[in-house]
């Protein structure tokens, strides 16, 4: 009586034996291979920006205009240089959540603090907090005004010293004085 179901030849039962066992072991290797390589790259540091020797050249001190922010992706920053002729450069993450800040330069926003509607503010798109030129706060959803990097002018250079270690934050914000109803 002829057997019912599927069936091989010996030789050939022993050849798909070992390529199932083949196959298996190379799958194996696959995935300890993506597997040290995962760890490897969490564990070996970067010199990108963010460590702690990030040191971005921003420009010469005369391509800059007073008022008027330069964003730089590089080192995750907006440089500003003021009236005095002095920088500032303003991490461009929020103090409140983490978004990135732009700086919106066509943005209409009256200052609350002075009335005067002006055009150009940073603002969280996240939680609408908004902050003027120096990186102040002005509206809306944040603790404190916009962290800050060193900044370095060496001769008529400028430089950002961008590292995650070298952040300042922003001064605390006064609280909002709520009226009772």
């Amino acid at each position: 009586m002829p057997r019912e179901g599927f069936w091989l030849p010996p030789q050939y039962a022993l050849r798909l034996k070992l390529y199932a066992s083949l196959a298996a072991l190379v799958a194996v290797i696959g995935i300890g291979v993506t597997f040290l390589v995962v760890v490897v790259s969490f564990a070996w540091p970067s010199a990108d920006v963010g460590s702690p020797t990030a040191r971005v050249y921003a420009g010469h001190v005369d391509e800059f205009e007073a008022g008027q922010p330069v964003t730089f992706s590089e080192g995750k920053f907006h440089l500003v240089k003021r009236e005095d002729g002095s920088f500032i450069a303003l991490y461009w993450k929020s103090p409140f959540r983490g978004c990135t800040i732009a700086w919106r330069e066509g943005f209409l926003f009256t200052d609350p603090r002075t009335g005067v509607t002006s055009q150009g503010w940073f603002r969280d798109p996240c939680h609408g907090a908004t902050f003027d030129a120096a990186g102040v706060y002005v509206f809306g959803a944040s603790p404190r005004n916009m962290d800050r990097f060193p900044v370095e002018v060496v001769g008529d250079e400028v430089y950002v010293l961008a590292a995650e270690s070298k952040i300042m934050r922003g001064e605390l914000r006064e609280p909002i004085q709520r009226t009772a109803r």
